[in-house]
């Protein structure tokens, strides 16, 4: 089902996406020194040191801003926090971690801003991990475009999909924790389901076979989600199969935190 609602000019094509195309994964391992903000870590015994700088994303124009004093958690799996320390004057942090570590980088930046999760794995050397982070209002005007008001006692789960083909579609995920109708963002619209749809062929009807003629993003959002963690389970299309990037069993899941989930299909 869509739902055409509004222009292109807010959140939609702003600060939300730009926050999921610089999802997990997308870290580069560097031999430069340590950054020059505030933040140091303490945890591990090994070289392992992540380092990047926290940007706050305007709702309206998708602009960078970097956030001081924000928080910056490393989480295993079980929940636990490991290291935690604050951004400097410039958006910088630098947190150690133990090398071969697979868990959860957490950004709390208040503000006005949502929280941030994502996997993360260390490995050695200095490694460079930028984080964008969307403006609360933002998410809560997005997720009222889908139906849904925002409730931000509960978290929000980012799907972003490497899909097998850009226009087929199908390619899809679940989220084992109860939460409200998930959407995928396009161009003037949110079309609400757990799969995106496939772009429609020239001179093809919109909805045909479940087609649309919007651009639409590879990035489905799960909105209101219930409880501390969250099994997500792709969906494959047809004639392709898709895979967590990660293989993490249950997703850290948080009041005001937007967590991302990298899916890989081929």
């Amino acid at each position: 089902m869509e739902r055409k609602l509004g222009g292109l000019g807010s959140f939609l094509s702003a600060s939300l996406l730009s926050v999921v195309a610089g999802a997990a994964g997308c870290g580069n391992s560097t031999t430069a020194g340590p950054p020059t903000g505030d933040g140091d870590g303490s945890v591990g015994t090994g070289p392992a040191m992540l380092t990047g700088t926290v940007y706050g994303a305007s709702a309206d124009t998708g602009a960078r801003t970097p956030l001081a004093s924000a928080g910056v958690h490393l989480i295993d799996q079980s929940g636990t926090e490991l290291a935690s320390v604050l951004t400097g004057g410039d958006g910088r942090f630098a947190i150690n971690a133990p090398p071969g570590w697979l868990g959860f980088l957490m950004v709390e930046p208040g503000g006005g801003y949502t929280g941030y999760a994502r996997a993360q794995e260390s490995m050695q050397g200095w490694e460079v991990y930028d984080v964008v982070i969307p403006e609360e209002a933002g998410v809560a005007r997005e997720c009222e475009r889908a139906g849904t008001p925002y409730d931000p006692a509960k978290g929000l789960v980012a799907v972003g999909i490497n899909p097998v083909s850009q226009a087929a579609g199908g390619e899809g995920a679940t989220v084992s924790a109860p939460h409200d109708p998930a959407f995928v963002l396009a161009a003037g619209a949110v079309i609400v389901g757990e799969r995106l749809p496939p772009i429609c062929a020239a001179g093809v009807a919109e909805g045909t076979g479940g087609c649309t003629t919007l651009a639409r993003s590879n990035n489905i959002f799960f909105p209101n989600v219930q409880g501390t963690s969250a099994a997500v389970s792709p969906l494959s299309p047809s004639g392709g199969t898709c895979s967590l990037r990660y293989g993490i069993s249950a997703w850290l899941v948080a009041p005001h935190v937007l967590t991302n989930v990298d899916v890989d299909c081929m």
